[in-house]
């Protein structure tokens, strides 16, 4: 099958080379095709023609033509002409060539016997010339710049970049080194472009033939808005000014703007305003925010653009605030002078903690410190005191101050046994068989822990310790059956959940040889607006007579006033009280073996001015033998009692009687003949009724007054001013303001 090229009309130029190949026919036993080998022409120029024939010297047809052009396949286009000229022949034809058309051209012949390949090169020689020309150009700083040089010809150019020296028409080479590269098509790239980088470039390209070319170019630099690197955190205590600068370089016209979440910030609102200040490299743009709170710590963006670019950074302002109360403050470990403690931190940027810690049960306890560093959340705090409670606070600080205390914690520490004895340890005799012993708890800061009771070691001299065990709130305890005119000793240690303490010092005491005088029986005989009469009456004891009494009384709300009372006394009546005032009344005896116990508080409330009466007792108020409900019957009682005997002592009287006006003129009345009391003798007395009986009667020879008493029972006698009315010597005293006693 044989193969047609249509071939163009063209015009062919003036010289057309052909080629007229010897045909030596192959022998009819050979039939791969064999082709006639062929060469371009040296000295081909620019814009002449090229024709490539292809002739098969021998082999057996149809043959089949294919054209390569550097191993790839040619087609036919409007430039290179295809054509089957014979059976045997056919041609490529390049009219006008050019610089591209350099190349190594083939022609395949190939049957079914098989193939054969004959290749030629076109050399064609040309000056250079511009693909690619340079041009003045416009660089941004920090973006790569590529400044095109390029040029085709043949033997294949080569480009050289220079660079004018500033203030100088001289040229210097410039290399592939640094941040400029040369690539082998001629462009000139320059990374990262810097200010530097502007000015006058020249391109050369030369390849040997003439004219060789050359360009000379521009560059200007642009700079695109760039923001300092700095500290991009801003703090500032809370309620202060805060002031963010953001520093831009660029080209002016410069836009600063900023803003915060998002959010455009417009000046002067809300408390923001910015100032700009030219500099010689830009602006610098302040963000102000007055009077600073919790909420403005955020992440504030200043944006910075210009004709040639735009950026960002963003800068974080931190409100400082007084740290928040570290919390969980607990107790990890506890011993009797020491404790650990721990808590949560409160913040990163806490500087050191303060540990504050006090007694609870102490009085004017004074407060303790202790710092700690802030990234050590934890305490040993010693030198306490055993057995003994305490709170504890803990403190944060930062920068700007101390924060709230902490909830406080509270802890006891471990127990000791007490450190001191037991205080003030006395005896006093009580009587021929008890001894009364008092002490005072150890001072607090040596008990080491809650006292659970005291151990009081007593023995009669001679004889062994025994012991004996009080709670913790006794402060006293009665020792009783022991030996009369005998020495005893007495030693009292407090003790705890730990142990006991050092033992006091020892006391002695010698049990009496006789017995203190029994409690007075008191009562109240008189009351008026200023004045109370008593009457008592004491158990007799020939052996110990009464020497002497003691009347303690006051309001309720001043200081008792004691008044000493000859022991032959049975009644007073105190005056210048208060009206309408309860006053207490208690009485006791002395004898020469001691004082005997108090009466009980016995209470009186004086008359108003006017002369009408307050209630003076309540059954709550008064011993029970005081009361109505005892003591009216108790009181009739002994009244009938009375009233018997004297009846019969009377009658038995009445016989011994000589005259009967001696009886009237002791009961002063008229005697009728019969054994009767007196008209008038009351069965029941007025004080035991429940009211006040009138004022007492003045004993005859008391001159208005009684005589008033200070002087102890043990005192020592005085002469001065010294009266005799048969109950001894005591030393009349003055009376004291306006107080009488009668």
């Amino acid at each position: 099958m044989k193969t047609r090229l249509k071939m163009k009309k063209i015009l062919m130029p003036t010289i057309f080379l052909v080629v007229h190949p010897l045909v030596v026919l192959a022998s009819p036993s050979s039939g791969i095709p064999v082709l006639q080998p062929f060469k371009f022409p040296t000295d081909l120029s620019i814009g002449e023609d090229a024709l490539f024939t292809c002739i098969v010297k021998r082999g057996k047809p149809p043959y089949a033509f294919r054209w390569l052009k550097n191993g790839q396949e040619l087609l036919g286009h409007d430039r290179i002409l295809l054509n089957v000229v014979s059976q045997r022949l056919a041609t490529m034809a390049i009219p006008r060539i050019v610089a591209e058309d350099n190349a190594n051209y083939s022609c395949v012949v190939s049957n079914d016997a098989g193939r054969d390949v004959i290749t030629a090169s076109l050399v064609i020689t040309a000056a250079p010339v511009w693909s690619a020309e340079p041009a003045d150009a416009e660089a941004i700083q920090g973006k790569d710049l590529y400044l095109p040089c390029g040029a085709v010809g043949y033997p294949k150019p080569s480009t050289a970049w220079k660079m004018q020296l500033t203030g100088s028409r001289e040229f210097i080479p410039l290399h592939t080194m640094g941040r400029q590269r040369i690539h082998d098509n001629g462009t000139l790239v320059i990374e990262a472009v810097e200010a530097a980088d502007a000015g006058v470039y020249r391109c050369e390209v030369a390849n040997g033939i003439e004219p060789s070319l050359g360009k000379t170019l521009s560059v200007s630099v642009h700079v695109p808005p760039a923001i300092a690197k700095g500290s991009n955190e801003v703090s500032v205590k809370r309620g202060d000014i805060a002031k963010i600068a953001c520093d831009v370089t660029g080209e002016h016209p410069l836009l600063v703007t900023w803003e915060k979440d998002g959010a455009p910030l417009v000046p002067s609102v809300d408390r923001y305003e910015t100032h700009e200040d030219v500099t010689p490299t830009g602006v610098q743009s302040v963000l102000v925010i007055h009077n600073t709170i919790k909420k403005d710590a955020s992440q504030y963006v200043c944006i910075a653009k210009n004709d040639y670019g735009k950026t960002r950074d963003v800068f974080r302002l931190v409100v400082l605030e007084p740290p928040e109360s570290p919390s969980n403050v607990v107790v990890t470990e506890r011993g009797s002078r020491y404790v650990q403690l721990k808590w949560t931190q409160s913040s990163k940027a806490v500087t050191r903690y303060l540990v504050r810690y006090w007694r609870k049960s102490s009085k004017g306890s004074v407060l303790q410190e202790r710092e700690v560093d802030g990234l050590r959340p934890n305490l040993m705090v010693s030198q306490l005191h055993p057995g003994t409670e305490y709170a504890a606070v803990v403190l944060a600080e930062n920068s700007v101050g101390f924060g709230e205390p902490s909830d406080p914690v509270h802890f006891t520490t471990a127990s000791e046994e007490p450190g001191a004895p037991p205080m003030n340890v006395k005896c006093e005799p009580i009587d021929t068989k008890t001894v009364k012993v008092t002490w005072e708890a150890p001072p607090t800061d040596k008990q080491n822990g809650d006292l659970r009771g005291y151990y009081i070691s007593y023995k009669l001299e001679g004889t062994p310790f025994s012991h004996e065990t009080v709670n913790r709130n006794s402060k006293h305890k009665l020792f009783g059956g022991l030996q009369a005119a005998s020495v005893y000793t007495f030693s009292v240690k407090a003790f705890n959940d730990v142990d006991s303490g050092p033992a006091s010092e020892e006391v002695s005491c010698a049990t009496l040889n006789g017995d203190p005088p029994s409690i007075p029986s008191v009562r109240v005989t008189g009351i008026t607006s200023s004045s109370v009469s008593l009457n008592w009456n004491t158990p007799a004891n020939a052996m110990s007579p009464v020497i002497q009494y003691l009347v303690q009384y006051g309001s309720d709300d001043e200081e008792k006033s004691d008044l000493h009372l000859p022991g032959n006394k049975d009644t007073v009546t105190l005056r210048d009280l208060r009206s309408g005032t309860r006053y207490n009344f208690r009485l006791a005896a002395y004898n020469m073996y001691g004082r005997g116990d108090f009466s009980h508080n016995l209470p009186a409330v004086t008359h108003l001015s006017d002369g009408r009466s307050l209630q003076t007792t309540t059954e709550s108020e008064v011993p029970f033998y005081y009361r109505t409900y005892f003591v009216v019957p108790v009181a009739a009682s002994f009244t009938v009692i009375i009233t018997a005997v004297v009846i019969a002592w009377a009658c038995l009287k009445r016989a011994t009687i000589i005259q009967k006006n001696a009886y009237r003129k002791v009961y002063g009345i008229e005697y009728y003949g019969d054994c009767k009391l007196p008209p008038g003798t009351p069965l029941v007395s007025q004080y035991a009724r429940g009211s006040y009986a009138p004022t007492m009667e003045h004993p005859r020879n008391s001159q208005g007054t009684e005589e008033a008493y200070d002087v102890p029972w043990d005192g020592p006698p005085t002469r001065t001013g010294m009266i005799n009315d048969g109950i001894g010597s005591y030393a009349r005293l003055k009376t004291q303001g306006k107080r009488n006693i009668v």
